[in-house]
């Protein structure tokens, strides 16, 4: 081979080799070129993501801001309506203060008038008060008479009682006799009964009379037959209302025209009342 052939195969291979260098380095920026927009691209869509997003988010605040704005819009609206509805009701309200204005004074003028009318009451009403007054001191001297009338009944009746506790303890003393005294005494009862006075020995005369008073607490019956009717002290009468048997009384005191004694015998479940007969002609 010659000189001439061998330079030009050391050219070759130099040019194979600077082209294949050359291609490895076109080859390897193109390859970096890729990666770095492929990564640029990525990041690109990334963002556009990002900014989608982003876009997303304002058009949903930006939505809410509209309901609000709407919402804003209707409380306007109502507060509008109420603000009318309150100057309505505040006219209304004036209107009422005027026509409470006019009561008022038609009050007043009503109150002046009841004033004088009740000071017309007023001076009625004391001269009425003067005329209680004067009632009220005459009542007071007829209520201390009526105490005096009272406390000279109380003693009388005092000495009622004080007597009838004496017969009380004389009839004890009579319940402690023996058989003999208690048959006689049934005997003595019966011939009364029948009208036969036992003390004077005569025929009673025939009672028949009335109940006056009664006081069933101390046992005092007043009967209107007395010295007039022949009654006499010891007379038994009995007391009858209609065909029902209510009791018997001695006789301890006569008057004139009435006489008073004490419950000896009551029937179960009977009281004595004013009106009852009293007789000594029962069978």
């Amino acid at each position: 081979m010659s000189q001439i052939a061998r330079v030009f195969v050391v050219l070759n291979l130099l040019l194979a080799a600077g082209f294949l260098f050359t291609a490895a380095t076109f080859l390897g920026l193109n390859n970096d070129w890729k990666g770095k927009h492929e990564t640029v691209a990525k990041k690109a869509k990334e963002e556009a993501a990002r900014h989608e997003a982003a876009l997303s988010e304002k058009d949903k605040a930006l939505a809410e801001k509209e309901s609000l704005l709407n919402a804003a819009r209707d409380a306007e609206s109502k507060a509008t309506a109420a603000n009318q509805q309150l100057k309505t009701q505040v006219e209304a309200a004036e209107a009422d203060k005027k026509a409470k204005d006019a009561q008022l004074d038609q009050a007043q003028k009503n109150v002046a008038s009841v004033t004088e009318n009740l000071k017309r009451t007023q001076d009625a009403l004391q001269a009425k008060i003067d005329e209680n007054t004067k009632l009220r001191a005459e009542t007071a001297e007829a209520q201390q008479k009526e105490r005096e009338a009272n406390s000279k009944y109380e003693k009388e009746h005092a000495d009622v009682v004080a007597r009838d506790n004496k017969i009380a303890d004389m009839e004890k003393s009579a319940k402690s006799a023996d058989d003999k005294i208690h048959q006689q005494g049934l005997l003595i009862e019966i011939a009364q009964k029948q009208g036969f006075d036992m003390k004077g020995g005569i025929l009673m005369e025939p009672v028949n009379a009335s109940v006056l008073n009664v006081d069933m607490g101390m046992k005092l019956v007043q009967v209107n037959a007395g010295k007039n009717a022949k009654v006499a002290r010891g007379y038994v009468l009995d007391i009858v209302r209609g065909n029902t048997y209510i009791g018997r009384i001695k006789v301890d005191q006569v008057f004139d025209a009435s006489c008073a004694g004490t419950l000896t015998v009551v029937a179960p479940g009977q009281t004595v009342m004013v009106g009852d007969k009293a007789t000594n002609t029962l069978n």
